[in-house]
């Protein structure tokens, strides 16, 4: 479980729920209120607002994620 502050956005997290077998999945906070964390998670585009995420799922990265790149939209013709 974290307990976010201000600084702490664009800070890297990792989800872990609680059910078993449930994947662990990298993350950046990009909001929070008092009851919820927004996380942008690895897998969702750069752009993409935060998934609103339970603190109690949430812990903190021990090093910072590394951006993920995503190639450029092909024109189609």
């Amino acid at each position: 479980m974290i307990e976010p502050e201000e600084k702490d956005v664009g800070r890297g997290v990792i989800y872990q729920a609680s059910h078993p077998g449930a994947p662990r999945e990298d993350g950046v906070i990009t909001s929070f209120n008092d009851h919820t964390v927004f996380v942008r998670y690895s897998t969702q585009h750069p752009s993409a607002p935060g998934q609103a995420t339970s603190r109690e799922d949430l812990v903190w990265a021990r090093r910072p994620l590394k951006p993920r790149i995503v190639p450029p939209q092909e024109k189609i013709a």
